[in-house]
């Protein structure tokens, strides 16, 4: 409780940055929070059954959230992950068949929502920024078995397996350039350009055209991040640019049917990417104004208009798409979290 009261105090800041009771009870709530996981973990007692381990993995996920929401850019939210991570190995290492109904619901969201929180903070090559490193365990490049516990969906929204592919073109981002990568490259492309909106389950259904705009968007900013990947890539390139700019234009045309929808709570990651990728000003208009103004009224999507315009403006040729955002939190050391 104390960490859903701290998460609603750091909405409430927001809106409201100088109410000082606020600041103080948000605060109170937030140090309960930890402390009381302090002393969960110093016992160590019930951290063998599987519903204590639920109940600690999601209480670190919401503050992380709540670091996130502040606009903390210290590298903190990734330590919460980074405990996540070793509470959802150890869950996943347990037999879930003696876990009650419930508890699977539970156990698919946790696993859910972690996996989509490392995936939408893949921003850059992989280990670019060591303050935001998280590691790909391999369940991230396959989602299928959350299928079986009641929540699946509840973040990906039917788009799991686009987002399966981040931590593969993450990584494919960092390796070493003087090795051949063209066939790893070849693979990463087929993959993406086979991707499929899900199927509906009932034959007369049809997705909503707004998760047709939001997966095509998560495509396109696939695409984005493995061709810049490809080789170094310099903003004064005009014909590798002019290669992207029709897919750009394709993803901003799609972005105001998402924003007014419940779609529009997962973009985050592929606007970064796009926006990090963007030439033309009326473009990045478009992305400024739509972090700055939107119906969520968070501190981290004004910063991550920041980020995006200190890309922009940099004269840097190598600042430019992810490796471009991993230039800008290195120079400025800005340790940016996506939610």
């Amino acid at each position: 409780m104390n960490a859903i009261l701290a998460l609603s105090g750091g909405h409430l800041l927001y809106k409201l940055p100088n109410n000082q009771e606020i600041y103080h009870a948000t605060h109170r709530h937030y140090s309960s929070a930890v402390q009381t996981l302090y002393q969960v973990f110093s016992d160590g007692k019930s951290l063998s059954e599987p519903f204590a381990l639920i109940r600690l993995s999601l209480t670190i996920l919401i503050l992380f959230h709540y670091e996130v929401v502040s606009g903390n850019i210290d590298g903190s939210p990734f330590a919460h992950l980074r405990a996540t991570r070793q509470l959802v190995l150890d869950l996943r290492s347990k037999c879930r068949e003696s876990m009650s109904a419930a508890e699977k619901k539970l156990y698919g969201f946790i696993i859910e929502v972690y996996s989509y929180v490392v995936l939408c903070n893949s921003i850059t090559p992989f280990n670019m920024n060591r303050n935001r490193t998280l590691i790909y365990d391999t369940f991230l490049q396959n989602l299928d078995d959350l299928q079986d516990f009641g929540a699946f969906g509840v973040m990906f929204s039917g788009g799991h397996h686009f987002f399966e592919l981040i931590s593969s073109i993450s990584l494919f981002a960092a390796r070493d350039l003087n090795t051949d990568r063209n066939e790893e490259y070849r693979q990463l492309k087929v993959r993406i350009d086979a991707l499929r909106p899900p199927v509906p389950e009932e034959p007369e259904t049809q997705l909503h055209p707004e998760c047709n705009a939001t997966l095509e968007v998560c495509r396109i900013a696939l695409l984005a991040f493995l061709e810049t990947a490809a080789s170094p890539f310099s903003k004064y390139d005009t014909l590798r640019i002019q290669h992207l700019q029709p897919l750009l234009d394709v993803a901003v045309l799609n972005l105001p049917l998402i924003l007014p929808s419940n779609y529009s709570c997962i973009i985050m990651w592929p606007v970064m990417i796009i926006g990090s990728c963007l030439i033309e000003e009326e473009q990045r208009g478009v992305i400024s104004h739509m972090l700055l103004h939107n119906q969520y009224g968070m501190k981290n999507t004004v910063q991550a208009s920041m980020l995006l315009e200190s890309l922009w403006k940099d004269p840097d040729e190598h600042a430019f798409g992810p490796y471009g955002l991993g230039i800008m939190m290195n120079r400025h050391n800005l340790d940016y979290g996506v939610i």
